[in-house]
């Protein structure tokens, strides 16, 4: 699914071991926002792995990027449901802000 939007908060980079595989793994949690046709936010992962994702993207606050996400419904340990949502690929964008006669951001 694609979701376009502003970066506007980076959250906690989280980092631990599998403990099957024995695996590092890592990621870092961000909030997006757009605000077309009616606002809409959004909290998601990006999981670094082993191709230095959380770099690659370099996703930074206050820009506007089309997002590009997978969702996956997980059970918890005390097994209640949760969505967890990851973005796998980001470009950056330009959006045109309504309230500045179709200057460009």
């Amino acid at each position: 699914m694609e979701f376009e939007g502003k970066i506007i908060e980076k959250l906690e980079t989280k980092t631990g071991t599998n403990p099957v595989t024995g695996n590092a793994w890592k990621y870092t949690r961000y909030v997006a926002q757009n605000t077309l046709p009616q606002t809409t936010t959004i909290v998601f992962d990006v999981w670094d792995g082993r191709d230095g994702r959380i770099d690659r993207l370099n996703l930074q606050v206050g820009k506007w990027y089309r997002l590009f996400l997978s969702f996956e419904a997980k059970k918890n340990k005390e097994g209640k449901w949760y969505n967890s949502i990851s973005a796998w690929s980001a470009r950056e964008v330009s959006i045109i802000d309504e309230n500045k006669n179709g200057e460009e951001q």
